[in-house]
């Protein structure tokens, strides 16, 4: 819940700064700001994916009480991690130079500015890199709350300088230094926080040493297949439409995509916070639990998943138009996307709980494939078929549907000795029996408001929000948590009678 809580400030922003960009800067420029992005994302891949090995061996060791090992862990990974930033740093000084001479022609005027972009969007990315490991300590400790609450509000602060700043007549170029800023502070804070969490946490040179050093790099090299994969799914494919098509293009094509993140990270948010619980089973050797503990939060992933990705198929078109305007409305590509993604969300429990028994090895060798398969078919599709940008949608889409509706489900029962069938009918079934009547009121209200999006998304929202409300409050959420929700309420209650007598 808290995780949610934190992402509704990102999901808020995402809405905010794409359309205030493309009101201040054009739609152009708004390209230049995702391609920026989208390139220095691929810097975060040197990092090899240690940071979660963070939270996966805080949560094992303070489990068993290993403290000495709580040390020599962070501060290998602090060692290991100083060197990540200072090769991201000199990456982005390598970068900038050679943009000019591969991307002028791309870029056309946009060149010098984008140079600029994707320097601070780098340093920032590398000060983020430096500090990591104190996210995985707060995360390990599951301390979820904080860590939320420290990511949101300091990005409300961010947030606000970008809106100042477009307002005063700052470029991209503000932008990006004002995120440099905005992360550095959030990050020392981050460190002071973790200190505060666990207290037993001690950095030492003496500590750091290169068994553990090798045992967070075998873990994150799992780890970082699955990054890698992901780094080819969405910004190579948003790089190869900057190629192909310019700018301005992948300003529209990003927007269906970002969407599609929120939804996706809505899920991802629901599923991280199962590796250190899943790291702590793996330990104390209870296989029969985590297998439950899958079949359980699978569904609840579906719980979740379906009426996302109902919403993003039935109303995304008119979103898109409310949102950015009629010339931002790719509501087929929004379509094809989300249906593409439908599995991948379902299934994020399974990637964590794997990743908390450091069984995620495979599943991050079958992603990998996949998204090498969906960048050679971007590139047909993009650059011989000349489809477009339903053309780069379907290079994504179709080999994750190949991948998590068939590879990832078998394997995962195999790990957890589960029945396939008892797997899959236990935690899709009933999700699925419960969206039919949200999925029937946006139906409905589309077809009646076809002439209205704003109407029609409004009065879906509304009367989806309430039948399906009303399933899950009936079906769906625990009888303890219902419960702590009505003591909530009776308490709140008596609080205003009594302040009013």
């Amino acid at each position: 819940l808290s995780s949610w809580a934190g992402h509704l400030v990102f999901i808020i922003s995402g809405f905010i700064m794409p359309r205030m960009i493309d009101t201040h800067a054009g739609q152009s420029g708004l390209g230049v700001w995702d391609f920026g992005w989208s390139l220095v994302s691929y810097f975060g891949f040197v990092q090899a994916g240690i940071c979660s090995s963070v939270n996966r061996y805080m949560a094992k060791y303070r489990a068993v009480n290993d403290v000495q090992s709580v040390r020599k862990i962070i501060s290998s990974v602090i060692g290991v991690q100083m060197i990540m930033g200072l090769i991201v740093t000199m990456l982005c000084v390598i970068t900038i130079r050679i943009m000019p001479q591969i991307l002028s022609h791309q870029l056309g005027d946009h060149i010098n500015q984008a140079r600029w972009v994707v320097f601070w969007l780098g340093m920032s990315l590398a000060i983020q890199i430096l500090f990591s490991p104190f996210t995985g300590v707060i995360t390990g400790c599951h301390r979820w709350d904080l860590h939320n609450a420290l990511n949101s509000g300091f990005h409300i602060g961010i947030v606000l300088a970008w809106i100042i700043a477009l307002t005063m007549g700052g470029q991209l170029r503000s932008l990006a230094i004002i995120n440099f800023v905005g992360v550095t502070i959030t990050e020392f804070a981050r460190m002071i926080l973790a200190y505060r969490i666990c207290p037993e946490l001690k950095i030492r040179l003496e500590y750091i040493n290169l068994t553990d050093a090798r045992k967070i790099l075998f873990f994150g090299g799992k780890s970082i297949l699955t990054t890698l994969s992901r780094l080819l799914l969405y910004q190579t494919s948003s790089l190869l439409v900057v190629g192909y098509l310019g700018p301005a293009i992948l300003a529209t094509y990003s927007r269906p995509n970002s969407l599609i993140n929120h939804a996706m990270t809505i899920v991802n948010k629901f599923a991280f916070v199962l590796t250190p619980t899943a790291s702590h089973m793996h330990a104390r050797g209870q296989k029969n639990e985590l297998g439950q503990l899958l079949i359980e939060t699978t569904q609840y992933g579906a719980y979740i998943a379906f009426p996302l990705i109902t919403f993003l198929v039935i109303m995304g078109s008119p979103l898109l138009v409310f949102w950015m305007g009629p010339k931002y409305n790719k509501g087929i590509v929004l379509v094809i996307l989300a249906l593409g993604h439908l599995l991948p969300m379902i299934q994020q429990p399974a990637w964590t709980i794997l990743s908390g028994m450091n069984a995620h090895g495979r599943i991050g060798v079958a992603n990998l494939i996949a998204a090498m398969v969906s960048m050679g078919l971007a590139i047909v599709a993009l650059g011989v078929l000349k489809w477009g940008l339903i053309g780069a949608a379907l290079a994504i889409v179709l080999p994750l549907s190949v991948i998590y509706g068939f590879y990832i489900p078998i394997y995962t029962c195999h790990c957890l000795n589960l029945s396939l069938k008892k797997y899959i009918l236990g935690s899709v079934y009933r999700p699925l029996i419960m969206v039919l009547p949200f999925a029937a009121c946006l139906g409905i209200t589309r077809i009646i408001f076809h002439a209205a999006p704003f109407v029609a998304l409004l009065t879906g929202a509304i009367s989806g929000a309430l039948v399906l409300g009303l399933l899950y409050w009936r079906y769906v959420i625990p009888d303890e948590i219902k419960n702590r929700i009505l003591r909530s309420r009776s308490r709140i209650t008596q609080q205003v009678t009594v302040t009013e007598s």
